[in-house]
Order: C-alpha cells, then structure tokens, then sequence
C-alpha cells in the first residue's frame, strides 16, 4: 500500500506500451488514418446521429489533412491557430483515432511483453497489503492520477484488476471504491467509462455507434478552454499537499508545466521522480530547470533517462 501522498503525473508516453500514441505519433496516425475511420465510424452512423456539423465533405477532409500535413506540427498546436476552419474536425480527428487506438489496446499482450507494463507495477503497490479476501479497498492508498492523455487505460485496467480478484464482491462495491479515487484528466478525456457513468457511459473499446458530435466536447485543445478548466484548483492543491511526484512519460513542455504551477507548486518538501527516455545528461539538466528554477529551493530531483516500469520499480 502506498502509505505517503504520491501524484503521478502523465504524459502521452506512458500510453506507449498499451497501443496509445505519442504526440507525433498521434499527427501520424491522423494523417495516414483518419479519412477511413470518417467513413467507417461516422458516415456509417449517420442515420443514427443525423448532426450536419459531421457531414463533411471529401474534399474538407482533403483540405484538413493536407494542411494538418504541411504544417508539420502536432494537432493541438494546428488547431490552435486553426479554430475558425478546423476545432471541430480536429477535435474528431483525435476521438476517432484514440477510440481507434483503444480498440487495439491489449493489456494481457503488454503484460507479457513485460518491459514496459508499469500499470501493474502500479496495481501491484496499491494492492499488497490488503491479504484478505474482503479487503479490497484500494481508495485507501494515498495516491492521485494526474495526466494529460484523453484516454481511459488506466482506469480500466485498474478497475478489471479489482473486479476480477474480487470475484465474489459485488460490481456496486467495486464501483464505489472507485468514486473515491483520484483520476483527473487535465485536458478531458475521451467519455466516461460504463462503469463510471450506466447512463452516458461508453464501454471500454466500445462496439456500438456513438454521438460523436457530443464526445468531441470532452477534448479540451484550445488553450483558453485549458486555462478555465475547473479541474486546475483541485489539481494544484494534489502536487502541493503530495510529499513525492512521479513524472511519467511526461514531455515537460513549458505550457504544461505552466498550467500545474510547478515552479510555483514544488518545494524541498517534495521528492521529484521523471522519466526522461533517451534523453542526454544535458538535456535532463534543462528539464530540472524547468520544472523549478528557484535556487533557494533544494528539491530531491531524480530524472531517469529510464523506462516508467523501471523509475517506478526503483523509486515507488
């Protein structure tokens, strides 16, 4: 169990091992992808959710892909300066091709690959010390998840992991533990789980038609919608009362860091563990620096150039 505050905080590369793209892996699979995925999962259900807003033309899509192309930056960015033409096929684009990616995600083939299965690195610390088969509650670890990916992985995995060693606890039970835990999605996630929400919920690899002109409202891209995100109260009070962070695939760009008021947040009561993958010794140096330039303040930095399975193996 873990007993001390702990926040984890990430960033797209930690979706790496369960299918999940990274930001320019993401530009990628949109601009190789997305026209198909139109066709298969929005034009097919037209009859369904008869919104105009979707019926875009092939020669929009034509448009939008070449100049997502040429412009050679990731999404959010390109919508960013694009939101006249393009915030909502650009918030549909990322949808369709996550809900894609989810489809894909296979945690029994991650676990077997073994290297960089971090989740149950996770699932094993919050699980063992609870010996007896009516202790389950696993809200009782002092944790929170912090993390900038619109995917639903890794509530996903926790709650089967939990349902399925409990077999004999209720589905009801499982759920509340569950409503006590701490999963914020800082830029929104793609819907909530059906076992989050029976009522609007969208299963876990969802087989069914979805109203994706109400779905693409989850996906906060515009910095603005950023900035005003309710959430951010919330998520500064975690990193300021938690006593050790764990970055986690985290890139560190400075926006981010900026909306999580790290500079402001992270005092020498903190421990700081990242993972900073194939980056240099040098290049970690910088990324110290930006998550605090404060030369009174002595933090305990560990940045890894490491994998999150083997930081959180060393450090959790």
């Amino acid at each position: 169990m873990i007993t001390e505050k702990t926040v984890f905080i990430i960033g797209a590369g930690a979706g790496v091992p369960y299918k999940f793209p990274t930001g320019d892996e993401l530009r990628i699979k949109i601009i190789q992808n997305f026209t198909k995925l139109f066709r298969r999962d929005v034009i097919s259900t037209l009859d369904q959710f008869p919104d105009k807003r979707f019926n875009f033309s092939e020669t929009f899509l034509d448009y939008f892909i070449n100049d997502f192309k040429k412009s050679r930056r990731q999404i959010d960015f390109f919508i960013n300066k694009n939101t006249k033409y393009y915030k909502d096929i650009g918030r549909l684009a990322i949808v369709l091709t996550l809900f894609d990616n989810e489809r894909q995600c296979n945690f029994w083939q991650a676990e077997i690959a073994g290297e960089e299965d971090w989740y149950k690195i996770v699932w094993d610390s919050l699980i063992n010390d609870l010996f007896g088969p009516n202790e389950y509650d696993i809200s009782q670890n002092k944790i929170s998840f912090i993390t900038f990916n619109y995917d639903r992985s890794l509530e996903q995995y926790l709650y089967e992991s939990l349902k399925y060693l409990h077999t004999e606890i209720p589905d009801e039970d499982i759920q509340k533990v569950f409503q006590s835990m701490k999963f914020y999605h800082v830029y929104g996630s793609l819907a909530d789980l059906d076992w989050q929400n029976n009522r609007s919920g969208v299963p876990f690899q969802h087989p069914r038609a979805l109203d994706y002109s109400s779905i693409i409202k989850n996906v906060k891209l515009i910095f603005e919608e950023r900035k005003k995100s309710q959430l951010l109260a919330t998520i500064h009070e975690e990193i300021s009362e938690a006593k050790r962070i764990f970055f986690l695939g985290y890139g560190y760009l400075e926006q981010n860091n900026n909306i999580l008021k790290l500079k402001e947040l992270l005092t020498e009561s903190h421990e700081v563990f990242g993972t900073a993958y194939n980056n240099s010794p040098n290049q970690i140096k910088k990324i110290k620096y930006k998550l605090s330039d404060n030369s009174t303040v002595r933090l305990r930095f560990i940045i890894e150039p490491s994998s999150c399975k083997k930081l959180l193996k060393d450090f959790l």
